[in-house]
């Protein structure tokens, strides 16, 4: 477990380079999928006092979720492994 608020400097930093590289502009499942379990990874190393560690984490654990179910490309989100726009996901929320 990750013990004092140095350690849990070191854990955001790996939040957030794991987002950047995994679920950031260009994405696809296989990345998404690596960017679960590198944030499980984290959240389980985190001590139950690093508050804002853990609120990022679990926020980037929910955008990750999110990403990997909407199998489409659209707006913003971009998957290269689903490059275009599917009906079925048009005015469709993500709910988690």
């Amino acid at each position: 477990r990750l013990r004092d608020r140095g350690a849990a400097q070191v854990a955001a930093d790996a939040i957030r380079a794991v987002m950047w590289e995994k679920s950031g502009i260009d994405r696809n499942g296989r990345g998404l999928r690596e960017c679960l379990d590198a944030l499980t990874g984290i959240r389980d190393r985190l001590p139950p006092g690093a508050t804002e560690e853990i609120n990022l984490c679990e926020t980037a654990v929910l955008i990750a979720t999110a990403a990997l179910a909407r199998k489409e490309s659209r707006g913003g989100h971009h998957r290269s492994d689903f490059p275009k726009p599917r009906k079925g996901f048009a005015r469709k929320h993500i709910e988690l």
